[in-house]
């Protein structure tokens, strides 16, 4: 279906990058450039610069398996207990104690931090420092920031009801709210959630109620990447269809495993239609060849031009990828969620999928060596889609194979694998012993960083510059959180 773009008022922004699981994909345009012609794909020798700020000592009872990274790195915040309650620590220093915290969670752009917390029976949210009035209970979900990271929303009960509270204000009550249907438009200037009452279900787009359902799909709202659409599946009286923008714009029977899916220039909208096992793929309005089933975890997929189309398909026992209309060959299964990438040119396609026991990577219909597994959204082009890499493991052993070499095994490697520089010239990964009393390193470009005892992440932060947050015992034997800043210099 293709959405008409008559002008809304509403601001305009880029979408969001879907990355999902497919198996074998045949290109046919016959002008498409080959992986690893371009010039600019290695960098030559280098050395790394590493710099360290510590976060200080990490308490002996800090919660660590709860500890958050800011997505840019720059901080860290978990749990730690005290006498008996918890608080959170934020870059070192702790804030106020309560009975219980949970949901320990940075704002995009990193600068703002949020979680709930427990008092006395009644529950809060605490951002920035400051808390939220005292509720009865809060949904056991993550509080939500908006895009630009100004805006925050959560739902709370109060008493044998529930109501959403947006940018502090709260909303009149309903007998439930869906879980995790709370979503911001991707320009941040729309909010839309699933709202229950007299056992009807409903989606309140700004505030405005829609129309009833006997149910509304889990999962299925979605906003469009330019932020004027707003679509989702909904039930009623057995039957499923597709609403879009309020209005029901087609039947597609049974519920169906996918969500649909906008193209990220917003003109373009793929579903799945179907019962039992006679099942299709509608895009544009025009309906796909028939299956058996559609694959389910984000198994539909638009390049990043939005001018192709992908997804997984079920036929008997086995599973299958179509791509522009075209079958892949039969497998044993598809990976889910992260295991089918278009190149950010659009031109190349790769996915991982299992056949006779062994998983393998397809790249441009060229298959690889087969691996005991392959690590989900480990798939990556480099930005300039000449180069392409993943994480794969053999028996206990982890390694990462990079424009067709694979590197040294290692016992752990830190998901998603490894990750290209902006300029495409270098690649990145993080891995190391594994266990107690195990070490990790950094490894650009096949050099190792530092030895350090734990991860919690790493981002390029610039095409030398990496910026992690990382664990390591001093001299003492004191585990020490720090903020590391590896820098790439070319000898």
């Amino acid at each position: 279906m293709r959405i008409q773009t008559r002008p809304t008022g509403h601001l305009v922004q880029t979408g969001l990058l879907l990355f999902t699981l497919a198996c074998v994909v045949i290109l046919t345009e016959p002008a498409l450039a080959q992986l690893g012609d371009s010039k600019q794909t290695s960098a030559g020798k280098i050395k790394l610069a590493t710099k360290e700020l510590s976060f200080g000592k990490v308490p002996l009872l800090a919660l660590l398996e709860q500890a958050v990274a800011s997505p840019d790195f720059r901080h860290l915040a978990y749990p730690v207990v005290r006498g008996g309650q918890r608080t959170v620590c934020l870059d070192g220093v702790e804030g106020p104690r309560y009975d219980q915290v949970r949901r320990i969670q940075f704002s995009p752009d990193g600068r703002r931090l949020a979680y709930q917390a427990l008092r006395g029976g009644k529950s809060l949210v605490v951002l920035d420092g400051v808390e939220s009035p005292e509720l009865d209970d809060l949904a056991d979900v993550d509080v939500v920031f908006s895009p630009n990271s100004k805006r925050i929303a959560y739902h709370a009960r109060r008493g044998d009801e529930m109501l959403m509270v947006l940018d502090g204000r709260e909303s009149p009550v309903f007998d439930n709210i869906g879980a995790r249907s709370m979503i911001f438009s991707p320009d941040s200037s729309r909010f839309a959630f699933v709202g229950h009452r007299s056992k009807k279900q409903f989606v309140v787009v700004e505030g405005e109620k829609g129309p009833e359902f006997d149910g509304v799909a889990m999962g299925s709202l979605m906003f469009s990447p330019d932020s004027r659409h707003c679509v989702y599946t909904a039930e009623r009286d057995g039957k499923w269809m597709m609403i879009l923008d309020g209005v029901e714009s087609a039947t597609i029977r049974s519920l169906p495993a996918v969500a649909p899916v906008f193209s990220p220039d917003s003109v373009r909208l793929a579903y799945s239609a179907g019962d039992e096992n006679d099942w299709r793929v509608v895009v544009d309005g025009k309906e796909g060849l028939r299956f058996d089933g559609i694959g389910a975890e984000e198994a539909i997929i638009f390049s990043r031009d939005s001018r192709r189309v992908a997804y997984v398909a079920i036929r008997g026992d086995k599973q299958l990828v179509v791509v522009d209309g075209n079958e892949s060959p039969e497998v044993d299964g598809v990976m889910g969620s992260g295991g089918f990438v278009f190149s950010p040119d659009s031109c190349h396609t790769a996915y991982a999928c299992k056949r006779r026991g062994k998983w393998v990577v397809v790249l441009d219909g060229k298959e690889g060596p087969g691996f005991d597994g392959i690590s989900q959204y480990s798939l990556q082009f480099s930005p300039n889609s000449q180069r392409f890499a993943y994480a794969a493991g053999r028996g206990n052993k982890k390694l990462a194979v990079i424009d067709g070499k694979e590197s040294p095994e290692l016992e752990a490697m830190l998901r998603p694998g490894p990750l290209f520089s902006p300029d495409s010239r270098h690649v990145a990964y993080a891995g190391g012993t594994g266990g107690k009393g195990g070490h990790g390193w950094f490894v650009v470009d096949g050099q190792k960083s530092e030895a350090y005892d734990n991860f919690r992440g790493f981002r390029w932060e610039s095409s030398d510059l990496i910026r992690a947050i990382a664990f390591r015992f001093d001299e003492s034997f004191n585990k020490v959180a720090l903020r590391v800043e590896i820098r790439i210099v070319e000898e």
